[in-house]
């Protein structure tokens, strides 16, 4: 492991923005050395003795691991829990290479993606956190964390590299997110399950947007979902989606729905479908409204819009590309 990759880097991205308008208190946490020394005493054990050190590692970031990512309250997260790590350990020398450089570089790769987003979204808040782990079971995601000052973008650098992501289009659709719930914090939202929808889609067709030279791939971050998401597909998705956009996102059956239509986990055979129905949704409604106006618009405006957007596209609107 590279020795410059190989610290606990935590700083203000001020010190590497130009100009005052970028020089925004946003702090970048990697967990680079804290993983390397677990690496180095665990890459060449058995199964068993990798999860008992890993104990250690993993108990420097006791908040991430237990509400993120092994939450407790599981009935099989142990069992889970030892099966993902394992999976992860024996997948990780192949993936060194690539798992190292995006380490060694994470605060150069957050200052550019930052100062490229706020280039779009100068209002975007300060005072976030990014947080670059090694093992996270998806590639990004934002999280409200009291141990980071509130909020935190993680991102899973296994994840990232395995998936191949882009990531001028993983950071604008993060940052889009955070951008977004913030101007949302005081207002009505996240109550139906035209919120996911809108959410996702939205957060896609920013990054559609500011990346222009993307694939629909890189876009959706799914190969299969690009090529499955066609004129066709999108009129019967909308019309199915229709029947549930304006149901409780909470509870059970709240869950279910999302987990089909938003997880790589769900049953139907092309996974994470409602991101093609948002990127679709957004882009018909940025025909005629602003990514700004869209982006602090609450649910009682989003909702009305996002059915009426949905039910234009089960009619066989042409797809914007």
């Amino acid at each position: 492991m590279p020795a410059r990759a190989a610290r606990r880097c935590v700083l203000a991205l001020a010190v590497l923005l130009a100009g005052p308008a970028l020089a925004q208190s946003v702090t970048v946490i990697s967990a680079y050395d804290d993983f390397a020394r677990f690496w180095a005493a665990a890459k060449d054990t058995d199964g068993a003795e990798q999860e008992r050190l890993w104990a250690s590692f993993e108990a420097k970031y006791r908040d991430v691991y237990d509400e993120v990512v092994f939450v407790h309250d599981a009935p099989d997260w142990q069992a889970r829990r030892s099966a993902e790590l394992r999976a992860a350990f024996a997948r990780l020398p192949a993936e060194q290479a690539a798992f190292d450089a995006l380490f060694a570089n994470a605060a150069t790769i957050t200052a550019t993606q930052l100062a490229s987003f706020r280039r779009a979204f100068p209002d975007l808040h300060d005072g976030m956190t990014v947080v670059f782990l090694p093992l996270l079971p998806f590639n990004a995601g934002s999280r409200k964390l009291a141990r980071y000052g509130g909020d935190t973008l993680l991102i899973g650098v296994q994840k990232v590299v395995e998936n191949g992501d882009a990531l001028p289009v993983l950071f604008a659709h993060e940052f889009f997110h955070m951008y977004q719930f913030d101007a949302l914090k005081a207002l009505t939202s996240g109550e139906t399950m035209a919120s996911p929808l809108w959410y996702e889609g939205l957060g896609s067709y920013v990054s559609a947007v500011m990346v222009p030279q993307a694939s629909p791939a890189q876009v959706l971050m799914s190969a299969p979902l690009a090529q499955a998401c066609d004129a066709k597909a999108v009129r019967q998705w909308s019309r199915q989606y229709l029947q549930i956009v304006a149901r409780a996102w909470s509870g059970e059956q709240g869950a279910s729905m999302h987990k089909e239509w938003f997880r790589s986990t769900g049953s139907a055979p092309i996974k994470r479908r409602g991101y093609c129905v948002g990127y679709h949704v957004a882009a018909l409604l940025a025909k005629t409204h602003t990514l700004q106006q869209m982006a602090h618009w609450d649910e009682p405006t989003y909702l009305p819009e996002v059915s009426a957007a949905l039910r234009t596209l089960a009619d066989g609107a042409p797809l914007t590309p």
